[in-house]
């Protein structure tokens, strides 16, 4: 019978072990498992930007209509600047920002000089993403 009071007190004891070592195990991670991500609705809305601007930049290069290249060209900038100011949900969004500004499709090897305008948002998705 004292076998059996001990073993039942070495299992207790395995358990609160176990539990302690979860518990400490919990602690640990638990600001990482908290960390914000980045939320499915931004995903959303820079996806469907994405798609706008994608569509909007197929129309003006395909453009054969003079009366309309100055409209065509408008909207184009106006949605590449509004997807370039909006917050990148994740790092292929900052990836494709960033390869945009300065990647390889860039004329004689060298990098246009960009407004801040534009750079300090690609900045600020750098820090939050990767800092």
């Amino acid at each position: 019978m004292a076998s059996l009071a001990n073993s039942t007190v070495a299992s207790r004891r395995s358990i609160l072990g176990g539990a302690f070592a979860l518990t400490a195990v919990m602690a640990v991670a638990a600001p990482a498992i908290s960390a914000p991500l980045p939320s499915h609705a931004s995903s959303v809305a820079w996806d469907a930007l994405f798609a706008e601007w994608k569509r909007a930049e197929t129309l003006y290069h395909n453009n054969t209509d003079a009366a309309a290249d100055h409209v065509l060209s408008e909207t184009d900038n106006r949605l590449w600047k509004r997807l370039m100011k909006m917050p990148a949900p994740h790092s292929a969004a900052l990836l494709w920002k960033m390869d945009y500004l300065w990647g390889e499709d860039q004329q004689d090897g060298m990098s246009d000089a960009w407004s801040m305008e534009i750079v300090d948002p690609v900045l600020r998705d750098a820090r939050r993403l990767l800092g």
